[in-house]
């Protein structure tokens, strides 16, 4: 079946006439679309380069503390729960701080006891500082030789100090005035 369409040709006619008298701007009233996509682009550009920058930062932070440091900080983490002295010798273990008493630990003592850190046997001690919260201090029997003293990390900050009776002792906190607090009270 064919179909007739020549009723149109009035109502194209008319349609092309409309279309003709239609004024047309001399310039556009908004800026390209383009100038805008080229914005958010640089924008989200830029925020994934800083992204990746801190990222590769953290990580090589991370891969460059030492791997007794990392040993250590897990270990805090595996028994921040427990409390109580669990040392077969206190009196070894507070002398390895150049302790006298446990009185002479600043703030209050949470934990006190033989662990091992990977290959390392040390004794540890958990103390919490009112104003700076938790400090774990490990005196590690058999020195490891480190060449970086002291850093932050994901998990907070540690330091190694030499104690009056020549052990090696490891201190990791949350924060950095908590270490400051210690190296004035026991290393000074």
């Amino acid at each position: 079946m064919k179909k007739d369409y020549s009723d149109n040709d009035e109502f194209d006619a008319r349609l092309r006439r409309a279309l003709r008298d239609l004024p047309v701007p001399a310039e556009f009233a908004v800026a390209p679309p383009r100038r805008r996509f080229l914005r958010v682009g640089l924008a989200w550009a830029a925020g994934l380069a800083g992204v990746g920058i801190a990222g590769g930062w953290t990580m090589w932070r991370e891969l460059s503390m030492p791997s007794l440091v990392r040993v250590a900080f897990a270990h805090a983490r595996d028994e921040a729960e427990v409390r109580g002295t669990h040392v077969r010798d206190a009196a070894a273990a507070q002398a390895a701080f150049g302790i006298t008493s446990q009185q002479a630990f600043p703030g209050t003592l949470q934990l006190c006891k033989d662990c091992l850190l990977g290959d390392q046997s040390a004794w540890h001690v958990n103390l919490y500082l009112d104003d700076h919260g938790f400090v774990h201090l490990f005196a590690l029997r058999d020195a490891p030789a480190v060449s970086v003293t002291e850093g932050r990390a994901l998990e907070g900050y540690w330091r190694f100090f030499t104690s009056h009776s020549g052990f090696s002792v490891l201190a990791l906190a949350e924060n950095s005035q908590a270490l400051s607090v210690i190296t004035r009270t026991l290393f000074a």
